[in-house]
């Protein structure tokens, strides 16, 4: 092959895929009849259901554009490190694993900070996290690959903004929908005038995949077909109005640089130390509390000590999360999770932390079976716990107020105030980021997120702060709801 070959099949988006990589059968890359206008443009937006090869077109992009832009830069942006750690850890494989780029690579440094050179080009990989898109700034990129994009917060947006060479450089997004529309992917994608003729939209049946097995599967995945997780995750579609219930300034302002402790502990992890009948009899664990690698002690004298958890057996974690009034601020240096532990032995767990560190106030999710058992449980032992049933309503003031909505309000007036210092943990912001709320029948906030045992937690935790020091309204001002995800007034 002649380097006059070689030069087209790199300097032609559609060669360099079908030349360079295989599918699974190891057979040419073929690039489906929609996804050559993505090939084709400089800049794009791709708003499409799930599955259609968003991912697979970036990573080729960038390593294609690195042979052809010497001394040139680019970037790979997500919300999370959660997105970020499987596109650039994907692009180094890659290049490690085929024979010709191989060749080419010059360094690859991977997570938290992506920095791989090849043929003279710099990829960089940066996630916002809790800097607030403080990550971005500092390069001159010719190139921005935005991954994800429908969870890429507006004000790291205008940091990313900020880290381009000039106003030749590329911009591509990728995502899919989520309802909110406060975030890159529904900007660019709707509203931005520049975008009207490169945004491309495609749903999950358009690839040549696509049966009435998938079709079926899909339906049972997300609610049936023409529903709300339909409509974004196979239309491509931004489908109803939703909001993102933590806005995310007041949330980064709360988190602190020093790592947060995870601590797992499994069914595995507990030792025998007497038959479970004998300690039946007993009123006593039948395993050894001290041999687990539950914390001892805070890392800070305290003031004062509360904790919130979402308790669950069957599939998901049960999560506790405690926090130490410390210099006038509720920290939280750790997350506990207990996986595959039945409720009878988690209220032993939950009993040893009280004990230990003087929990003054523990308020637990009793909405389902498994939060009511280890309540009555501690009870029978003279321990009380603050139950919190988010289906149900609370007296505040006289007044009626649903659970679910008053612990937010709650928790978002808290983080408003500052009065947190939560240690980084990208995995606990994800959370925060991925629950989103619409407004449902008679006014009612319907909250949605893929994970929220850490937000059950963290609204308990509140819950408990509130039940503490009860409600202190401030003369002339009143807590109300504004719209989703907004307040005015104060609660504490």
């Amino acid at each position: 092959m002649s380097a006059t070959d070689l030069y087209a099949i790199f300097h032609n988006p559609l060669w360099f895929r079908e030349f360079f990589f295989k599918n699974l059968n190891e057979e040419p890359w073929e690039t489906y009849y929609y996804q050559i206008p993505w090939a084709l443009e400089k800049d794009i937006v791709a708003q499409c259901g799930r599955g259609v090869g968003k991912s697979v077109d970036l990573e080729m992009e960038v390593l294609r554009r690195a042979f052809i832009q010497p001394k040139r830069e680019s970037l790979i942006v997500t919300q999370s490190e959660t997105h970020l750690n499987p596109r650039c850890d994907r692009i180094i494989d890659l290049l490690e694993g085929h024979p010709f780029f191989k060749m080419f690579k010059k360094k690859a440094t991977r997570r938290p900070f992506y920095n791989i050179e090849v043929a003279n080009h710099k990829i960089y990989g940066r996630s916002a996290g809790t800097k607030g898109g403080a990550n971005f700034l500092g390069f001159h990129v010719d190139n921005i690959y935005v991954d994800e994009a429908q969870e890429l917060e507006l004000v790291c947006e205008a940091k990313l903004q900020q880290s381009t060479r000039d106003s030749s450089c590329s911009w591509r997004f990728y995502g899919v929908h989520n309802g909110r529309r406060d975030t890159a992917l529904f900007q660019h994608g709707y509203k931005d005038p520049y975008f009207v003729n490169r945004s491309f939209r495609v749903p999950s049946y358009f690839r040549p995949s696509w049966d009435k097995a998938e079709e079926e599967r899909l339906a049972r995945l997300y609610g049936g077909i023409g529903s709300p997780n339909w409509i974004n995750n196979v239309e491509g579609l931004p489908g109803e109005v939703a909001y993102g219930v933590w806005p995310y300034d007041d949330l980064i302002a709360n988190f602190d640089e020093r790592p947060m402790q995870d601590i797992v502990i499994t069914h595995k992890d507990l030792l025998e130390i007497m038959p479970k009948e004998e300690a039946r009899e007993k009123n006593t664990a039948w395993f050894s509390l001290e041999n687990l690698s539950l914390p001892f002690d805070a890392p800070f004298l305290y003031e004062a000590c509360v904790a919130g958890m979402d308790a669950t057996y069957s599939g998901d974690p049960a999560i506790i999360l405690i926090a130490f009034k410390h210099n006038n601020k509720w920290e939280i240096p750790f997350r506990i999770s207990l996986n595959n532990i039945i409720p009878n032995d988690q209220a032993w767990i939950v009993k040893y932390l009280i004990d230990t560190f003087k929990i003054q106030n523990f308020a637990i999710d009793a909405t389902g079976a498994d939060g009511k058992n280890i309540k009555d449980n501690l009870e029978e032992l003279g321990y009380h716990l603050y139950p919190v049933i988010f289906s149900e309503n609370i007296e505040v003031n006289g007044k009626l107020e649903y659970t679910k909505e008053f612990s937010t309000l709650l928790a978002l007036s808290n983080l408003k105030d500052r009065i947190f210092v939560i240690y980084d943990s990208p995995s606990l912001l994800d959370e925060f980021l991925g629950e989103k709320a619409k407004r449902g029948q008679a006014g009612k906030t319907i909250y949605q997120a893929k994970k929220d045992h850490s937000l059950s937690a963290f609204r308990c935790l509140n819950m408990a702060i509130w039940s503490l020091n009860k409600l202190k309204e401030e003369e002339g001002e009143e807590f109300f709801v504004d719209i989703i995800g907004k307040w005015t007034g104060k609660i504490l």
